[in-house]
């Protein structure tokens, strides 16, 4: 059933195991108000330098549009399976490090109506 679903999503997406969504809050700002980000989590298999098999965990963060759309208790029923997501990714930079951001991208709504 996912896999009819998810060939119709296009541009950048993650496959791994859906883990569920978390809610990371941000420092407060001058108000004392802390913004609060909901992510979704997939863990990917990857193969190491020397041939083994490794996992890393990719969070997505989920835009207050699609949380308003009632998604994250939709992704809670894949929670453990295989599921493919699309994604768009922001680059940063910072003083010592730099990174991605990935954001679930709008086409999730397509699972919504399966």
């Amino acid at each position: 059933m996912i896999d009819s679903i998810t060939a119709t999503f296009q541009g950048l997406t993650l496959t791994g195991t859906y883990l569920g969504t978390r809610i990371a809050h941000g420092k407060p700002d001058q108000n004392g108000q802390s913004r609060q980000t909901l992510f979704a989590g997939l863990e990917v298999a990857t193969t190491g330098q020397y041939g083994e098999t490794k996992t890393e965990v990719h969070e997505c963060v989920i835009s207050d549009s699609l949380i308003k759309q009632g998604i994250a208790a939709h992704l809670a029923k894949f929670e453990g399976q295989l599921l493919t997501l699309p994604v768009w990714g922001r680059v940063w930079h910072g003083a010592k490090s730099s990174g991605v951001t990935y954001y679930l991208g709008n086409d999730i709504t397509k699972l919504i109506k399966a």
